[in-house]
């Protein structure tokens, strides 16, 4: 309190008073004179038949650009405007097609401002769009992908869309020949985890989509090194020969999605070929893995290739 009664506190008062006044006036001032603004009146088509499918876009909004003092534009402002809602059958459909023409539309607008505004224009200016009585068929849709996960990182499991069909019209019906239509093609790198891409549906000219965007979820998850110890097989060992290998088993390390580290029960094989050992002259034999499960990646044996003997047990 002390302050505020001090010298130096009754002076801020005096100032601040006195801004406050002035900007009153400034505010006055502003609302009384003329400006333009471009106002959205949002737009609401009602009561349209269930048999009628829409195929053109609908505007969610008029914009309009009106001129009037800023004082009349606040009020409307404040109060809010109210959806401009047009009835389906208050004009005219022929050819199927829905028409609202500039007189119409520019008469409905009027009433929400007030009698001392002007509307310089409108967008969009009146109303056109086609529609279809005729049932509408489903068809599956298709996506081209590029997607390539960050390094340590894989694609583990089905790529799916959702929904994988969609319902086509057209005016006339839809051509027998189409047999699905296409989603804009979906091109990522640099994955890290499971990713939700929306993409839109784009169906040949003159036929719309229900739904026109679809969703593809790509299944990404982080890769984990396993390693295990196995015994060396040999393979293609005619009868009464034999062929043992230095060390006997092989370190196989691997990666593989984290999902599957503590599930994963597959029983790796890796073998030498007697072949090779009757054909080798440096002493040692490659060490080769005949089957690599698809979820395995960066397959390493360590070693890769063993010292070897051949036995003849006749």
């Amino acid at each position: 309190y002390a302050k505020f009664t001090s010298g130096r506190g009754h002076e801020v008062g005096l100032f601040l008073m006195f801004v406050c006044v002035a900007s009153g006036f400034w505010l006055m001032m502003t609302l009384n004179n003329e400006t333009q603004q471009v106002v959205e009146i949002p737009l609401d088509i009602v009561d349209i038949p269930d048999s009628v499918t829409v195929l053109s876009d609908i505007p969610p909004v008029i914009k309009v650009n009106v001129h009037d003092k800023g004082s009349s534009l606040l009020r409307s402002r404040m109060v809010g405007w109210k959806t401009m809602k047009v009835e389906w059958t208050d004009f005219d459909m022929m050819d199927n097609t829905f028409r609202m023409g500039k007189v119409d539309m520019l008469g409905r607008l009027r009433s929400y401002f007030a009698p001392s505004a002007q509307i310089v224009n409108v967008m969009p200016d009146s109303l056109r769009f086609s529609y279809t009585t005729v049932p509408g068929r489903k068809v599956p849709v298709r996506v081209d992908t590029d997607l390539v996960p960050d390094i340590g990182f894989t694609i583990n499991g089905p790529i799916t869309i959702t929904p994988d069909s969609v319902m086509l019209y057209g005016t006339d019906g839809v051509p027998e020949g189409i047999g699905y239509v296409m989603a804009t093609p979906a091109v990522r790198s640099g994955l890290r985890d499971t990713t939700h891409l929306s993409l839109r549906v784009t169906p040949p000219q003159g036929i719309k989509t229900i739904p026109d965007h679809l969703t593809l979820t790509v299944p990404v998850e982080p890769l984990i090194v396993r390693k295990q110890m196995v015994r060396i097989e040999a393979r293609n060992v005619p009868d009464g020969h034999g062929l043992l290998t230095f060390p006997a088993v092989v370190e196989v390390s691997y990666l593989i999605p984290m999902s599957a580290y503590k599930t994963d029960s597959q029983i790796l094989t890796v073998v030498v070929d007697y072949a090779d050992a009757v054909a080798a002259t440096g002493g040692m034999i490659p060490v080769k893995m005949p089957f690599v499960p698809d979820k395995y990646r960066n397959i390493s044996l360590v070693p890769d290739s063993v010292e070897y003997i051949l036995e003849d047990k006749h």
